[in-house]
């Protein structure tokens, strides 16, 4: 280290050793400067500065709760600031998994986690929306009963808010159209007819 670079460091507040491992790690003192104040040590700094942050950027991730640059890297990558990516991440989605979901229109990560749960892909939940069924729950019954996004729309259309009322008469044998004809003349289900 040359004197001129030995005062630098210095006026910058590093000893002899700090400078040494700031200096291996790659570092000026005015930059290695800003990640000792954001709380980093020369390797870490060294690694986020790697994978493209700044201190103040690193901070925010840290504060998140992303202790590890990769991941941090890896959902920044995948479009996500440090916000919504903690919030992606506490639901149980992976980057890329979480980016596909907000391809498809799903800002929320508790809302995507809940289609998520009840089986259905980014697509398969936008296909449900489309026909309607707002809530993941919902879709679930309609699915259980057999009954496909855009059916559902015939079988609400012809009074039947759920997919557990229509599921009778849809194993019955009868279409949208001639189960709410039955049910609005006083046949609640397929077993009450003559």
């Amino acid at each position: 280290m040359t004197k001129a670079s030995a005062v630098d460091w210095f006026a910058a507040g590093f000893g002899v050793d700090d400078a040494a491992d700031w200096r291996a790690a790659g570092f000026e003192p005015a930059e290695a400067v800003g990640w000792r104040v954001a709380g980093f040590n020369p390797a870490e700094a060294a690694d986020w500065r790697a994978g493209g942050l700044e201190p103040a950027e690193a901070v925010g991730w840290r504060a998140t709760g992303f202790y590890v640059y990769s991941d941090a890297v890896a959902w920044r990558a995948a479009g996500f600031d440090d916000l919504a990516a903690a919030s992606w991440h506490r639901a149980g989605f992976e980057p890329a998994e979480a980016a596909e979901w907000r391809a498809d229109k799903f800002k929320f990560a508790h809302v995507a986690a809940d289609w998520r749960r009840a089986g259905c892909n980014p697509a398969e939940a936008a296909a449900w929306i489309k026909a309607g069924v707002d809530f993941a729950c919902d879709a679930l019954a309609w699915t259980k009963a057999g009954i496909e996004p855009a059916e559902s729309a015939a079988w609400r259309g012809a009074g039947f808010d759920f997919g557990s009322e229509a599921e009778r008469w849809c194993h019955a044998g009868f279409d949208p159209a001639e189960a709410g004809l039955l049910t609005r003349i006083g046949y609640n289900y397929p077993e009450d007819l003559p």
